[in-house]
């Protein structure tokens, strides 16, 4: 098998947002992929709050190859990362607002990182109801 390292950037110029409200992500390790890649993204841009748990770190494309024996060979082949260039790989985006998860919550049917992220929504509402300068 050869190969070869390839260095391509690919670039988006964002367009205007078409919606320009308050943003909130949930994450948590099982946020892994494109799901990390956006919530760094908008968490970079200053465009969402990220809440909930880390990220679980495995954003690199990879290339599964069959081999003669019957086994699998994945191979690293992607590596993306942020607009300013952070690598989210083995890593994972830290949330700005940590909520773990709470079995015994969950056992009696609440979930606290989503009342974390409503009572977040409804400060920013009052904020702006009240006239504040919202980010």
């Amino acid at each position: 098998m050869e190969g070869r390292i390839l260095d391509t950037r690919v670039t988006i110029n964002p367009s205007k947002p078409s919606y320009a409200g308050p943003v909130v992500l949930l994450t948590g390790p099982s946020s892994a992929s494109a799901a990390e890649l956006l919530a760094g993204v908008l968490q970079e841009k200053g465009r969402a709050v990220v809440i909930g748990g880390p990220t679980r770190g495995a954003v690199t494309g990879v290339r599964a190859i069959n081999l003669p024996d019957g086994g699998l060979l994945r191979i690293g082949m992607i590596v993306m990362t942020t607009p300013n260039g952070r690598s989210l790989e083995k890593v994972g985006v830290t949330p700005d607002v940590p909520v773990a998860d709470d079995w015994l919550a969950v056992r009696e049917g609440r979930d606290l990182p989503l009342e974390a992220a409503l009572a977040h929504l409804r400060e920013r509402a009052a904020s702006a109801r009240d006239g504040a300068d919202l980010p």
